[in-house]
């Protein structure tokens, strides 16, 4: 079993026992310290897909840090091919049960932005790419700078038509939240 597939299978353990989120920086899933490029973390998204078992309905996501340069939220998404990671946070892996992905609401201020295209040749169908600068509602009072994060969701394989016929499959996860 490969580091990515232990931290899946913990991770889904973690979810069943009234835990919503579990999250891990990538240097702690592989015991690595060193810096990440955003396609290496792609690469390790993908390698966790592939681990997640077929029943699993919650969202599996890769969160890559970018350094803010403002105290106001960022509203011009950066280029894919030329982002500047957080140089003190690494890129963290997310499982979030289905519950989660469904109740939740942010508070405070964002800006989300979608990207259609990715130069990480991710099947647009199974995978969703957006940046994000977020600031919550205590962050806003301080006038703290808000994360900037460009987030990549596994949506899952497609549904079968009969599937899609008879309603969403992908446990109400087919559009980007967090």
């Amino acid at each position: 079993m490969t580091d990515v597939s232990k931290w899946i299978a913990d991770s889904l353990t973690q979810l069943g026992s009234q835990r919503l989120v579990v999250d891990s920086h990538l240097d702690k899933i592989l015991g690595q310290g060193h810096a990440w490029s955003p396609r290496q973390a792609v690469q390790l998204v993908e390698s966790a897909s592939a681990a997640l078992p077929t029943w699993w309905k919650g969202r599996l996501s890769l969160a890559i840090p970018l350094e803010a340069d403002e105290r106001e939220l960022t509203v011009v998404a950066p280029e894919l091919s030329d982002l500047r990671s957080h140089h003190h946070t690494p890129p963290s892996l997310y499982l979030f049960a289905p519950e989660y992905v469904l109740s939740v609401a942010l508070e405070g201020e964002i800006y989300r932005f979608g990207y259609a295209e990715n130069p990480w040749s991710l099947d647009a169908k199974t995978w969703s790419i957006e940046f994000t600068s977020f600031r919550d509602r205590d962050g806003v009072q301080r006038h703290w700078e808000p994360a900037d994060t460009v987030w990549v969701y596994f949506l899952g394989s497609q549904p079968s038509e009969e599937a899609g016929a008879a309603g969403d499959e992908s446990g109400g996860m087919g559009t980007p939240a967090k």
